[in-house]
């Protein structure tokens, strides 16, 4: 599976540069990342990076980006702390808790990352764009600092 997201993460960015005049792309990242939480529980620790290193590495990231992406990815495993309370059957199988359990971890690895970015300098408001951005995803990773 990480060979998966890696490509797919590399695809859709690649798939921007290919198409320019689409501002956004749609990254499967989250998506891929509580599947592997629903079905091998801590081996999403690895996607988590593997996503943000997919995306820095076809992005042509700066430094401080890989450290962002793929740290604030990290945040994601508050998924796993959800599927321990709730327990995975009642997430599988009930549309709600499935909905709120993706909107979690969307929700942890966007200010997952927009943490990192304010211990690296940016401002607060870093965190509304990581939310407000990355749902559909600019083509540029959305912290980027000299």
């Amino acid at each position: 599976m990480a060979v998966v997201l890696f490509a797919f993460e590399a695809l859709t960015v690649m798939a921007g540069k290919w198409f320019p005049t689409q501002s956004y792309t749609l990254s499967p990242t989250t998506l891929m990342l509580c599947i592997v939480m629903m079905r091998w529980d801590g081996f999403a620790a690895i996607h988590v990076v593997v996503g943000g290193l997919a995306f820095c590495i076809t992005a042509g990231a700066e430094p401080r980006q890989f450290l962002v992406y793929c740290i604030g990815n990290c945040f994601a495993l508050l998924g796993l702390v959800v599927l321990k309370l709730c327990g995975k059957e009642k997430v599988r199988s009930r549309i709600p808790f499935s909905v709120a359990f993706v909107v979690i971890v969307f929700t942890a690895v966007q200010a997952g990352r927009g943490v990192v970015s304010m211990i690296l300098g940016a401002p607060a408001e870093t965190i509304v764009t990581f939310l407000a951005t990355d749902s559909l995803a600019p083509l540029k990773p959305a912290y980027s600092r000299g």
